[in-house]
């Protein structure tokens, strides 16, 4: 538990209108797209304002299919290479083929595969996960030519999808934990993310075998029986748990509840739902 993690290598970027976030240290890899998207730029009405990306959230379909449109574009992926889930809060992971990319997109009620994480070794496909809160987890293997993408709110995480993915990869695309670089994404921050006793519990029981990381991921609350989460650590030390490389482990340290005018926050009351997106690069 070393918790010397990359840090501020996130950034800002911007074309035709619509603004992401990207880590240059995946990019900087050379093998992967990587984005989270923002809120703006889209066609979405009040309470969707503006880049809404979820067909669940009650927004216009044809708004929605629009923002995917625009985001696609922007960020110079196809939508045909769509890779989406239907998000469960669990550890299931799916290895994902070009039979399921683009199922989906431009479609509010598709046969999704019930899953929170996905990985791929095949070009042409972007993993694709929703987000207004829960920390996107983004994998990438430059030596074996693979990525994975996961969706980590508090259930998530302290059932420790950060360490199904990694054996995911190992298991079944064939990739070294020594070699893997994994990106904790924005989401709800430690400054605000307040949670309630079941959670508290649950988080003992994620750590027993590693307690004194309770001190780290854990800071008082004023109010009895509550504290403060800490969710990028929290999945940082599960990964070095799962002998990922502390250097190989970057945070991006962006809280969306703090964000909530350039990103969305269900905590802040936000309806619309912004996603992360990773993709191979073409050789």
């Amino acid at each position: 538990m070393a918790g010397s993690w990359r840090q501020h290598t996130w950034r800002w970027q911007s074309n035709q209108g619509i603004d992401w976030l990207e880590d240059s240290f995946l990019i900087d890899s050379g093998v992967v797209q990587q984005g989270f998207s923002g809120r703006l730029g889209g066609v979405s009405l009040p309470p969707y304002d503006s880049l809404n990306l979820s067909y669940s959230s009650g927004d216009e379909t044809g708004a929605v299919q629009e923002n995917r449109r625009r985001l696609a574009l922007a960020c110079d992926f196809s939508l045909e290479s769509w890779s989406g889930l239907r998000q469960v809060h669990g550890t299931r992971i799916e290895l994902i083929t070009k039979a399921q990319a683009g199922l989906g997109v431009l479609d509010p009620e598709p046969a999704l595969l019930k899953a929170d994480g996905q990985i791929t070794a095949e070009p042409g496909i972007t993993l694709v996960t929703q987000h207004a809160d829960c920390i996107p987890l983004y994998f990438a293997d430059p030596v074996n030519g693979a990525i994975g993408l996961a969706h980590g709110g508090w259930q998530g995480t302290l059932q420790n999808i950060a360490g199904a993915m990694v054996k995911a990869m190992v298991d079944r695309l064939g990739s070294k934990s020594a070699d893997l670089l994994v990106s904790i994404g924005p989401g709800a921050g430690p400054c605000h993310y307040e949670v309630d006793k079941p959670v508290l519990d649950q988080a003992e029981l994620c750590f027993a075998k590693v307690p004194r990381a309770l001190d780290k991921i854990l800071k008082p609350s004023p109010l009895a029986g509550r504290a403060y989460l800490d969710l990028w650590q929290a999945n940082a030390i599960l990964l070095e748990e799962s002998v990922i490389l502390p250097q190989h482990i970057s945070i991006a340290g962006i809280c969306t509840i703090c964000e909530n005018q350039r990103l969305f926050s269900h905590r802040r009351g936000d309806r619309g739902r912004q996603v992360a997106f990773i993709g191979l690069r073409q050789k």
